[in-house]
């Protein structure tokens, strides 16, 4: 009763911080920052934000080492990118494009011709400000954690030029840090590029974990349903998934949910789902196809805590599903838990409890009993050698 007051009450106060706006997050977003110190890419030298020329192709890259050292492994979202911008570009850029793809190639110290994905575009962009300037990806790229980050950025035909337009590089200068292809009158984009200086501009990037595969009902993950006993539990993680349903029967905010599945082997099963460190799990229970119907929701603990769910009435042969998710809309300090599927043993699981049978009255059995075994256990009766030829005979 205290466990479930304490529960109770901790989860009305974060209910009220997060309806008040003090701390709302949906997804586990990491944001990194590349490079640092005070250097500036020049008046006239390539940059995303620089006008001096009216078009410009450019290329630089970002390692895995790097990405790695600021906290950040992959396989990994990339949703976007910042420059800081310390002058402000007097003209406009027009067709910004910026893209982005996989490469082994560790500097720009040649043109880089890996295939690459469009996160960006738009007709007009203005770096008329200081500061760091956000592009969000409309085409999210997915990065393997495995190769180097090639960043390639261009623009054009701008109706005008001047010497403006700087971002922070890395300080100290990094050696074939950017390439560029200048052009006047044409656009660049589709060129080689051919000039390559060591002015790598410093960049936050921004990554979302990839969601999980079963974050889908279609693709819900099919436990092994053990005895009376856990032969071994599943790990989950709900890092990366987003929300199944429109509407949630069961307590909390459902908006990272992930799926399994299981056939019943007996009327009656045991789910439990012990949540890690900061990870309040909710249990739901659901009959029927994708997305099924619910039967039983259970959050009686909180993070760190073990929710059972006693499933009764079930229908052996029958697959079932099970939708796990945090509590709360915030992202959990860890964002795993782990799953095991159990069969209570049968009332006549000992020899105390054995069931009576009826015993019929003719040569036929007109009224026979079923039984089960599933979760049964050993009753510690040794079988001698005599029994166990019988029962061999019989098989």
């Amino acid at each position: 009763m205290k466990e479930k007051l304490q529960t109770g009450l901790m989860k009305w106060l974060v209910l009220f911080l997060i309806i008040s706006g003090i701390s709302v997050s949906i997804k586990a977003q990491t944001t990194i920052t590349l490079g640092t110190g005070t250097g500036q890419s020049g008046a006239y030298d390539p940059s995303p934000a620089n006008v001096y020329y009216e078009s410009r192709h450019l290329q630089f890259v970002y390692t895995k080492s790097e990405i790695n050292t600021a906290g950040v492994t992959g396989p990994k979202i990339l949703t976007a990118i910042q420059f800081n911008v310390s002058e402000a570009a007097t003209k406009s850029h027009s067709n910004y494009k910026i893209r982005i793809g996989h490469t082994t190639a560790t500097n720009a110290s040649s043109h880089i011709s890996a295939t690459t994905t469009e996160v960006y575009s738009a007709s007009t962009v203005s770096f008329s400000t200081t500061g760091w300037k956000t592009f969000t990806f409309t085409t999210p790229f997915t990065w393997n954690g495995t190769d180097n980050i090639l960043v390639d950025i261009c623009w054009g035909v701008n109706t005008d030029y001047a010497s403006t337009g700087q971002v922070y590089v890395y300080t100290p200068d990094v050696t074939d840090g950017i390439r560029t292809k200048n052009t006047v009158t044409t656009n660049a984009c589709s060129e080689v590029t051919d000039t390559k200086a060591n002015k790598k501009p410093q960049a936050k990037l921004t990554f979302n974990p990839i969601a999980p595969a079963n974050d889908a009902c279609a693709d819900a993950q099919l436990l092994t349903v053990y005895g009376s006993s856990c032969g071994g539990s599943t790990l989950g993680d709900i890092a990366g998934a987003t929300q199944s349903l429109s509407t949630n029967p069961c307590a909390g905010t459902a908006n990272d949910d992930v799926w399994y599945k299981f056939v019943a082997l007996a009327t009656s099963h045991t789910i439990t789902v012990v949540g890690s460190s900061g990870f309040d799990a909710v249990v739901e229970l659901r009959s029927g196809a994708c997305m099924g119907t619910n039967m039983l929701c259970v959050d009686e603990t909180a993070s760190n805590g073990t929710e059972i769910l006693n499933a009764t009435g079930l229908t052996v042969g029958s697959t079932y599903l099970v939708r796990v998710y945090h509590y709360w809309s915030s992202v959990p300090t860890n964002t795993t838990f782990t799953i095991c599927i159990t069969t209570p043993a049968p009332a006549n699981n000992t020899c105390a409890t054995a069931q009576t049978l009826s015993v019929n009255s003719g040569t036929s059995c007109a009224n026979p009993t079923t039984g089960n075994i599933a979760g049964a256990t050993s009753s510690g009766v040794t079988m001698t050698c005599g029994e166990f030829l019988m029962l061999q005979a019989l098989l």
